[in-house]
Parts: C-alpha cells; structure tokens; sequence
C-alpha cells in the first residue's frame, strides 16, 4: 500500500468492504511499524454508484423523448 488510497476488501463471509486508507511509519516501543487508519466508505460507494446509474437513467430517458418527439 503506498501512503493512502481506496481500496475493496472482502470480508471472511465474502462480503465487500470498500476502505480509504493512510499509511505512515512510525517507531513503536523502539521499533519501526507501519500505522495504518482505515475508514470504511462502502456507503460513500454505494451512493456514488447509484447516482450514475440514475445519471445513465436519465441520459437513455432524454435520447428517448428527443427520439419520439422527432417520430412525432
């Protein structure tokens, strides 16, 4: 993983969970380690999903109505 990002996880029960991510070193109790912070943005994915389905929607809805108007 490089310093940050959105990533998709699956879960054990091989559900999707989709994450954005920083990553950062760090010394721990003398040692080197790696901190990663996960935020789980599955619903922010969701939504933008269903927002460009409804935009595709709505394009195919204008070309068909510009198509029976020209019929008409």
């Amino acid at each position: 993983m490089g310093p940050g990002g959105e990533f998709r996880l699956q879960r054990a029960d091989k559900t999707v969970l989709w994450v954005e991510g920083t990553r950062s070193s760090t010394v721990y109790r003398g040692r080197e380690a790696e901190l990663l912070i996960l935020y789980d943005i599955s619903q922010r994915k969701e939504a933008e999903s269903s927002g460009r389905e409804l935009t595709e929607l709505a394009r195919r809805q204008e070309e068909q109505l510009e198509h029976s108007t020209r019929l008409a």
